[in-house]
Protein backbone atom coordinates (compact mmCIF):
# COMPACT_ATOMS: atom_id res chain seq x y z
CA UNK A 1 0.00 0.00 0.00
CA UNK A 2 1.64 3.30 -0.82
CA UNK A 3 0.94 6.67 0.19
CA UNK A 4 1.44 10.11 -0.68
CA UNK A 5 1.19 13.18 0.64
CA UNK A 6 1.33 16.93 -0.47
CA UNK A 7 1.52 19.92 2.65
CA UNK A 8 2.34 23.23 1.89
CA UNK A 9 3.86 22.58 -1.27
CA UNK A 10 5.95 19.46 -0.40
CA UNK A 11 5.92 15.92 -0.91
CA UNK A 12 6.00 13.56 1.96
CA UNK A 13 6.47 10.18 0.48
CA UNK A 14 6.64 6.23 1.90
CA UNK A 15 4.95 2.88 1.17
CA UNK A 16 4.09 -0.06 3.14
CA UNK A 17 4.10 -3.34 1.98
CA UNK A 18 1.08 -5.52 3.47
CA UNK A 19 -0.31 -8.94 2.84
CA UNK A 20 -3.55 -10.14 4.17
CA UNK A 21 -5.78 -12.90 4.31
CA UNK A 22 -9.62 -13.40 5.10
CA UNK A 23 -11.94 -16.08 6.13
CA UNK A 24 -15.89 -15.67 6.99
CA UNK A 25 -18.23 -18.36 7.65
CA UNK A 26 -22.15 -18.25 8.51
CA UNK A 27 -22.66 -21.24 10.69
CA UNK A 28 -27.00 -21.98 11.21
CA UNK A 29 -28.00 -23.69 13.97
CA UNK A 30 -31.34 -24.57 13.70
CA UNK A 31 -34.09 -22.25 12.99
CA UNK A 32 -33.91 -19.72 15.19
CA UNK A 33 -30.07 -19.21 16.04
CA UNK A 34 -27.26 -18.52 13.23
CA UNK A 35 -23.22 -18.43 14.18
CA UNK A 36 -20.98 -16.04 11.81
CA UNK A 37 -17.36 -16.24 12.47
CA UNK A 38 -14.23 -14.78 10.86
CA UNK A 39 -10.31 -14.72 11.16
CA UNK A 40 -8.23 -12.42 9.34
CA UNK A 41 -4.61 -12.44 9.54
CA UNK A 42 -2.25 -9.53 8.65
CA UNK A 43 1.62 -9.17 7.74
CA UNK A 44 2.87 -5.84 7.84
CA UNK A 45 6.82 -7.26 7.63
CA UNK A 46 9.55 -4.80 9.19
CA UNK A 47 9.60 -4.09 13.03
CA UNK A 48 5.66 -3.96 13.09
CA UNK A 49 5.48 -7.66 12.10
CA UNK A 50 1.73 -9.59 12.26
CA UNK A 51 -1.68 -10.07 13.64
CA UNK A 52 -4.08 -12.73 13.75
CA UNK A 53 -7.90 -10.97 14.31
CA UNK A 54 -11.16 -12.99 15.45
CA UNK A 55 -14.52 -12.16 15.47
CA UNK A 56 -17.17 -14.51 16.17
CA UNK A 57 -21.27 -12.88 16.34
CA UNK A 58 -24.60 -14.62 17.16
CA UNK A 59 -28.29 -13.87 16.36
CA UNK A 60 -31.08 -15.86 18.02
CA UNK A 61 -34.97 -14.82 16.85
CA UNK A 62 -36.78 -15.69 19.96
CA UNK A 63 -39.93 -15.02 17.74
CA UNK A 64 -41.48 -13.04 15.33
CA UNK A 65 -41.39 -9.98 17.33
CA UNK A 66 -37.90 -10.42 18.94
CA UNK A 67 -34.72 -10.95 17.98
CA UNK A 68 -31.24 -10.90 19.90
CA UNK A 69 -27.94 -10.05 18.61
CA UNK A 70 -24.11 -10.24 20.16
CA UNK A 71 -20.42 -9.95 18.85
CA UNK A 72 -17.00 -10.12 19.74
CA UNK A 73 -13.77 -9.36 18.01
CA UNK A 74 -10.56 -7.70 18.16
CA UNK A 75 -8.61 -5.40 15.55
CA UNK A 76 -5.34 -3.97 14.68
CA UNK A 77 -4.59 -1.37 13.30
CA UNK A 78 -0.06 -0.40 11.67
CA UNK A 79 1.30 3.10 12.06
CA UNK A 80 0.53 4.88 8.56
CA UNK A 81 3.38 6.27 6.27
CA UNK A 82 1.67 9.57 7.64
CA UNK A 83 2.41 9.36 11.04
CA UNK A 84 5.90 8.05 10.37
CA UNK A 85 6.92 10.74 8.29
CA UNK A 86 7.52 14.65 8.83
CA UNK A 87 4.51 17.18 8.09
CA UNK A 88 3.99 21.16 8.22
CA UNK A 89 1.06 23.51 8.53
CA UNK A 90 0.13 26.44 9.95
CA UNK A 91 -2.38 27.70 12.72
CA UNK A 92 -3.54 30.98 14.27
CA UNK A 93 -2.45 30.50 17.84
CA UNK A 94 -3.41 32.83 20.96
CA UNK A 95 -0.04 33.26 22.98
CA UNK A 96 -0.34 33.55 26.84
CA UNK A 97 3.31 34.69 26.91
CA UNK A 98 5.15 38.40 25.99
CA UNK A 99 7.94 40.44 26.30
CA UNK A 100 8.19 42.52 29.74
CA UNK A 101 9.88 46.07 29.54
CA UNK A 102 13.19 44.47 30.25
CA UNK A 103 12.79 42.50 26.96
CA UNK A 104 12.29 39.23 29.20
CA UNK A 105 9.36 36.43 28.20
CA UNK A 106 7.41 36.50 30.77
CA UNK A 107 3.59 34.37 31.52
CA UNK A 108 1.66 37.47 31.05
CA UNK A 109 -0.93 37.60 28.07
CA UNK A 110 -1.45 40.86 25.67
CA UNK A 111 -3.71 39.28 23.10
CA UNK A 112 -0.93 38.95 20.78
CA UNK A 113 -1.98 36.19 18.12
CA UNK A 114 1.30 34.52 15.79
CA UNK A 115 0.45 32.77 12.30
CA UNK A 116 2.54 29.92 13.63
CA UNK A 117 4.06 26.94 11.74
CA UNK A 118 3.06 23.67 13.21
CA UNK A 119 5.85 20.81 12.43
CA UNK A 120 4.75 17.09 13.25
CA UNK A 121 7.37 14.93 13.16
CA UNK A 122 6.68 11.20 12.62
CA UNK A 123 8.29 8.05 15.14
CA UNK A 124 9.67 5.00 13.68
CA UNK A 125 9.18 3.55 17.07
CA UNK A 126 5.83 3.65 16.67
CA UNK A 127 3.84 0.08 17.75
CA UNK A 128 0.60 -0.51 16.17
CA UNK A 129 -2.86 0.29 18.15
CA UNK A 130 -5.33 -2.99 19.05
CA UNK A 131 -8.75 -2.78 20.17
CA UNK A 132 -11.51 -5.38 21.04
CA UNK A 133 -14.91 -4.75 20.92
CA UNK A 134 -18.18 -6.51 22.24
CA UNK A 135 -21.58 -5.03 21.29
CA UNK A 136 -25.18 -6.91 22.60
CA UNK A 137 -28.25 -6.15 20.63
CA UNK A 138 -32.19 -6.10 21.14
CA UNK A 139 -34.34 -6.02 17.97
CA UNK A 140 -38.00 -5.55 18.51
CA UNK A 141 -41.13 -6.11 15.87
CA UNK A 142 -44.18 -5.56 17.57
CA UNK A 143 -46.05 -4.43 14.65
CA UNK A 144 -45.10 -5.19 10.68
CA UNK A 145 -44.89 -0.97 10.93
CA UNK A 146 -42.93 -0.74 13.76
CA UNK A 147 -39.02 -2.24 14.36
CA UNK A 148 -36.62 -0.98 17.11
CA UNK A 149 -33.04 -1.80 17.59
CA UNK A 150 -31.19 -1.31 20.94
CA UNK A 151 -27.33 -2.16 20.65
CA UNK A 152 -24.73 -1.76 23.93
CA UNK A 153 -21.24 -1.79 22.36
CA UNK A 154 -18.04 -1.45 24.48
CA UNK A 155 -14.52 -0.78 22.94
CA UNK A 156 -11.54 -1.25 24.78
CA UNK A 157 -8.09 0.31 22.96
CA UNK A 158 -4.99 -0.21 23.90
CA UNK A 159 -1.41 1.93 21.91
CA UNK A 160 -3.73 4.30 20.14
CA UNK A 161 -1.72 6.26 17.70
CA UNK A 162 -2.86 10.29 17.75
CA UNK A 163 -0.81 13.44 17.97
CA UNK A 164 1.17 13.86 21.21
CA UNK A 165 -0.53 17.26 21.60
CA UNK A 166 -1.94 20.14 19.61
CA UNK A 167 -0.16 23.06 19.24
CA UNK A 168 -2.50 25.24 21.01
CA UNK A 169 -2.75 23.16 24.12
CA UNK A 170 1.06 23.06 23.97
CA UNK A 171 1.44 27.15 24.23
CA UNK A 172 -1.46 27.14 27.20
CA UNK A 173 0.21 24.43 29.33
CA UNK A 174 4.11 26.07 29.07
CA UNK A 175 2.16 28.57 31.58
CA UNK A 176 0.20 26.55 33.12
CA UNK A 177 2.55 24.34 34.46
CA UNK A 178 4.85 26.51 36.21
CA UNK A 179 4.57 30.14 34.94
CA UNK A 180 7.31 29.70 32.65
CA UNK A 181 7.42 29.86 29.36
CA UNK A 182 10.04 27.22 28.19
CA UNK A 183 8.72 24.72 26.72
CA UNK A 184 11.30 23.22 24.04
CA UNK A 185 8.76 22.61 21.60
CA UNK A 186 8.05 26.38 20.75
CA UNK A 187 10.63 27.96 19.33
CA UNK A 188 10.49 32.44 19.36
CA UNK A 189 11.61 35.02 16.99
CA UNK A 190 14.37 37.80 19.23
CA UNK A 191 11.11 39.45 19.35
CA UNK A 192 9.18 36.98 21.60
CA UNK A 193 6.91 35.74 18.79
CA UNK A 194 5.61 32.08 18.35
CA UNK A 195 7.37 30.92 14.84
CA UNK A 196 7.27 27.06 14.89
CA UNK A 197 5.92 24.71 16.88
CA UNK A 198 7.13 21.33 17.32
CA UNK A 199 4.78 17.92 17.79
CA UNK A 200 4.88 14.41 16.65
CA UNK A 201 2.72 11.39 16.62
CA UNK A 202 2.82 8.97 19.68
CA UNK A 203 1.39 6.00 21.26
CA UNK A 204 -0.91 7.76 23.89
CA UNK A 205 -1.99 4.39 26.04
CA UNK A 206 -5.52 3.07 25.76
CA UNK A 207 -9.36 4.19 25.81
CA UNK A 208 -12.50 2.48 27.26
CA UNK A 209 -15.96 3.80 25.77
CA UNK A 210 -19.02 2.46 25.81
CA UNK A 211 -22.45 3.77 24.58
CA UNK A 212 -25.85 3.08 23.25
CA UNK A 213 -27.63 3.55 19.88
CA UNK A 214 -31.53 3.48 19.20
CA UNK A 215 -32.72 2.56 15.81
CA UNK A 216 -36.54 3.31 15.24
CA UNK A 217 -38.80 3.11 12.21
CA UNK A 218 -42.40 3.45 11.86
CA UNK A 219 -44.15 3.07 8.37
CA UNK A 220 -47.32 5.55 8.50
CA UNK A 221 -50.11 3.87 7.22
CA UNK A 222 -50.97 4.17 3.45
CA UNK A 223 -52.79 7.57 2.48
CA UNK A 224 -53.28 9.58 -0.06
CA UNK A 225 -50.52 11.73 0.46
CA UNK A 226 -48.12 8.29 0.07
CA UNK A 227 -45.91 6.26 1.68
CA UNK A 228 -44.54 7.90 5.12
CA UNK A 229 -41.73 6.88 6.45
CA UNK A 230 -40.20 8.09 10.20
CA UNK A 231 -36.59 7.35 11.38
CA UNK A 232 -34.66 7.91 14.59
CA UNK A 233 -31.41 7.19 15.48
CA UNK A 234 -29.44 8.09 18.68
CA UNK A 235 -26.43 7.19 19.33
CA UNK A 236 -25.33 8.03 23.66
CA UNK A 237 -21.48 7.99 24.54
CA UNK A 238 -21.43 6.56 28.16
CA UNK A 239 -17.58 6.77 28.98
CA UNK A 240 -14.98 8.00 27.08
CA UNK A 241 -11.86 6.75 29.84
CA UNK A 242 -8.31 8.04 28.33
CA UNK A 243 -5.98 6.72 30.12
CA UNK A 244 -2.05 8.16 29.34
CA UNK A 245 1.18 7.90 30.88
CA UNK A 246 4.01 10.49 31.69
CA UNK A 247 7.60 10.16 31.21
CA UNK A 248 7.80 8.37 34.92
CA UNK A 249 5.28 5.88 33.77
CA UNK A 250 2.43 6.97 36.25
CA UNK A 251 -1.13 6.02 34.73
CA UNK A 252 -3.78 8.71 35.17
CA UNK A 253 -7.55 8.60 33.66
CA UNK A 254 -9.46 11.40 32.32
CA UNK A 255 -13.02 10.93 31.21
CA UNK A 256 -13.59 12.76 27.85
CA UNK A 257 -17.12 12.04 27.41
CA UNK A 258 -18.79 15.02 26.91
CA UNK A 259 -16.22 17.12 26.16
CA UNK A 260 -14.28 18.76 23.47
CA UNK A 261 -10.82 17.27 24.84
CA UNK A 262 -8.61 20.18 23.78
CA UNK A 263 -5.77 19.40 25.65
CA UNK A 264 -5.34 15.93 25.18
CA UNK A 265 -5.05 14.04 21.80
CA UNK A 266 -8.31 13.38 21.28
CA UNK A 267 -11.38 14.80 19.69
CA UNK A 268 -14.53 16.35 20.53
CA UNK A 269 -17.23 13.94 22.06
CA UNK A 270 -20.29 15.11 22.86
CA UNK A 271 -22.51 12.35 24.70
CA UNK A 272 -25.83 12.99 22.39
CA UNK A 273 -26.29 12.75 18.80
CA UNK A 274 -29.71 12.27 17.56
CA UNK A 275 -31.66 12.46 14.27
CA UNK A 276 -34.87 12.32 13.54
CA UNK A 277 -35.72 11.71 9.69
CA UNK A 278 -39.44 11.73 7.50
CA UNK A 279 -39.61 10.44 4.24
CA UNK A 280 -42.23 10.72 2.19
CA UNK A 281 -43.01 8.75 -1.70
CA UNK A 282 -45.64 8.93 -3.97
CA UNK A 283 -45.08 8.11 -7.68
CA UNK A 284 -42.37 9.74 -8.67
CA UNK A 285 -41.86 12.06 -6.63
CA UNK A 286 -40.14 12.02 -2.90
CA UNK A 287 -38.93 14.57 -0.57
CA UNK A 288 -37.68 13.88 3.18
CA UNK A 289 -37.70 16.07 6.20
CA UNK A 290 -34.33 15.89 8.69
CA UNK A 291 -33.54 17.14 11.95
CA UNK A 292 -29.98 17.13 13.50
CA UNK A 293 -29.40 17.65 16.92
CA UNK A 294 -25.72 17.57 18.68
CA UNK A 295 -26.35 17.86 22.60
CA UNK A 296 -24.10 20.38 24.63
CA UNK A 297 -20.88 19.67 26.02
CA UNK A 298 -17.64 21.18 27.76
CA UNK A 299 -15.22 23.08 26.32
CA UNK A 300 -12.08 22.33 28.16
CA UNK A 301 -9.52 24.66 26.22
CA UNK A 302 -8.58 26.62 29.37
CA UNK A 303 -5.70 24.33 31.49
CA UNK A 304 -7.80 25.16 34.79
CA UNK A 305 -11.42 23.40 35.65
CA UNK A 306 -12.82 26.42 37.31
CA UNK A 307 -12.51 28.22 33.44
CA UNK A 308 -14.43 25.77 31.51
CA UNK A 309 -17.23 26.84 29.44
CA UNK A 310 -19.84 24.90 28.02
CA UNK A 311 -20.98 24.78 24.17
CA UNK A 312 -24.24 24.79 23.26
CA UNK A 313 -26.84 22.18 21.87
CA UNK A 314 -27.13 22.74 18.20
CA UNK A 315 -30.36 21.50 16.17
CA UNK A 316 -30.31 21.76 12.44
CA UNK A 317 -33.02 21.23 10.12
CA UNK A 318 -32.60 19.62 6.41
CA UNK A 319 -35.29 19.63 3.52
CA UNK A 320 -34.94 17.95 0.32
CA UNK A 321 -37.07 17.24 -3.18
CA UNK A 322 -36.02 14.45 -5.80
CA UNK A 323 -37.92 13.69 -8.79
CA UNK A 324 -37.39 10.04 -10.49
CA UNK A 325 -36.92 10.25 -14.33
CA UNK A 326 -37.42 6.48 -15.92
CA UNK A 327 -36.08 6.67 -18.79
CA UNK A 328 -33.40 9.91 -19.82
CA UNK A 329 -31.59 9.04 -23.00
CA UNK A 330 -32.61 5.42 -22.39
CA UNK A 331 -31.24 4.95 -18.75
CA UNK A 332 -32.88 6.00 -15.03
CA UNK A 333 -32.14 9.41 -13.51
CA UNK A 334 -33.35 11.81 -11.24
CA UNK A 335 -33.18 15.45 -10.46
CA UNK A 336 -33.15 16.88 -6.85
CA UNK A 337 -32.95 20.09 -5.26
CA UNK A 338 -32.47 20.71 -1.21
CA UNK A 339 -31.61 22.98 1.49
CA UNK A 340 -29.60 21.98 4.47
CA UNK A 341 -29.38 24.35 7.48
CA UNK A 342 -33.03 25.60 6.39
CA UNK A 343 -33.21 28.15 10.01
CA UNK A 344 -29.96 29.29 9.22
CA UNK A 345 -28.13 28.27 12.77
CA UNK A 346 -25.27 29.31 13.34
CA UNK A 347 -22.98 26.58 15.28
CA UNK A 348 -22.67 27.95 18.70
CA UNK A 349 -19.45 29.70 19.89
CA UNK A 350 -17.12 28.51 21.89
CA UNK A 351 -16.74 31.59 24.05
CA UNK A 352 -15.58 35.07 23.56
CA UNK A 353 -12.12 35.68 22.10
CA UNK A 354 -11.33 31.80 21.84
CA UNK A 355 -10.43 30.86 18.05
CA UNK A 356 -11.51 29.65 15.70
CA UNK A 357 -14.93 30.76 17.56
CA UNK A 358 -16.49 27.48 16.79
CA UNK A 359 -15.52 23.89 16.96
CA UNK A 360 -15.48 22.64 13.85
CA UNK A 361 -14.74 19.15 14.09
CA UNK A 362 -18.78 18.85 15.16
CA UNK A 363 -20.32 21.69 13.60
CA UNK A 364 -21.61 23.17 10.31
CA UNK A 365 -19.94 27.18 9.40
CA UNK A 366 -21.36 27.66 5.83
CA UNK A 367 -25.19 28.28 7.37
CA UNK A 368 -28.12 27.56 5.16
CA UNK A 369 -26.68 25.67 2.20
CA UNK A 370 -28.98 25.33 -1.12
CA UNK A 371 -28.21 23.04 -3.76
CA UNK A 372 -28.98 21.12 -6.83
CA UNK A 373 -27.97 17.77 -8.53
CA UNK A 374 -28.72 15.62 -11.55
CA UNK A 375 -28.12 11.38 -10.92
CA UNK A 376 -27.71 9.48 -14.38
CA UNK A 377 -27.05 5.75 -14.38
CA UNK A 378 -24.94 4.44 -17.21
Amino acid sequence: VGSEMCIRDRRVTGETDVWAGFVEALIPMGDSVELTAAIRYEDYGGDVGSTTDPKIGTRWDVNDKVALRATFGSSFQSPTVDQTSTSTSTSFIDDPASLDINGNLVCVDTGLTSNTTIIVGGDSGLVPQAADSLNFGLILSPTDALQVSLDYWNFDYEDLIRPAANAQSIVNQDCADDGIPNDPRIERSPSGQIRNIFTSFINTGGIKTDGIDLNLTYVFPESSLGDIRANLTASYVSSFDIASFDDAGNKSTFDGAGKRNFNNPFGSVPDLRANLRFDLVRGNHSGNLAFRHIASYTNDQQPDPDDWTSVDSWTSIDLRYAYMLDDWFGAPASIAVGINNVADEDPPTLGQGVRPGYDAQVHEIRGRLAYAEIRFEL
